[in-house]
């Protein structure tokens, strides 16, 4: 898995440098293949990081008030270049009226973009990747739902486990390290709430989380910075 990125990044420079038959839209092809890959092993990084901190017992959620719909409409437009490049249309059905949670921005963040970075290997092109939440009791629970194939039945058990792919041949060409779920996992139970994995009728996936609605009183509640959309 570092690699494929790796691999890809050194053999596009080197056509850089040696420059043959490219013309400008080759250099800015080639430039935007190199960002990507990038990225792509700029996140597996984090995710080995983040792995680390839950096998050393070290991973202590920063935890501050945050409105659920602002977090997600952040993390979705950290990712509207892949949404675009796989021609899936990620949708936001938070309402802004959810109760305040208690929750680490940057781990919960790291949340959403794994799980959108899974569904968006499994969904095909003009498909679309929904969030949406509702309230139960004193849980607030989190749905991310794709329009893909969906997950075969023997691997619903252990799509939370490290490195399980469900799919080898597809993951491998497209990324997958099989630690992204594993991680989402460790940091909602990190933060006190649980995930299932379940299958649509109509044939996509569906991950659920839940996390606990903290008590504030009106003065907290009146002194809180909420994100702007």
């Amino acid at each position: 898995d570092l690699a494929t990125p790796l691999t890809a990044i050194a053999g596009l420079g080197e056509s850089l440098v040696d420059g043959v038959n490219q013309d400008r839209e080759d250099y800015e092809q080639t430039g935007r293949v190199i960002v990507r890959e990038t990225l792509r092993l700029r996140r597996l990084v984090k995710d080995l990081h983040i792995m680390a901190k839950v096998e050393a017992g070290a991973m202590q959620p920063q935890r501050k008030p945050l409105r659920l719909a602002a977090l997600v409409d952040e993390a979705l437009a950290v990712l509207i270049p892949e949404f675009e490049r796989a021609n899936v249309e990620p949708r936001n059905n938070i309402p802004y009226s959810m109760p305040v949670i208690s929750a680490d921005p940057d781990l919960l963040a790291r949340v959403f973009t794994n799980l959108c970075d899974n569904a968006l290997r499994h969904t095909p092109s003009g498909g679309s990747v929904t969030i949406e939440a509702r309230q139960a009791g004193n849980m607030l629970e989190v749905a991310v739902t794709d329009t893909g194939k969906g997950i075969p039945t023997a691997a619903l058990p252990r799509v939370f486990d490290r490195f399980f792919k469900a799919d080898n041949s597809r993951q491998s060409s497209t990324g997958g390290s099989g630690l992204g779920l594993a991680i989402v996992r460790a940091i909602i139970e990190a933060h006190g709430g649980t995930i299932r994995a379940e299958n649509t009728p109509q044939g996509g996936a569906r991950f659920i989380f839940s996390l606990p609605i903290p008590s504030y009183s009106p003065e907290q509640m009146a002194g809180m910075n909420t994100i702007p959309i």
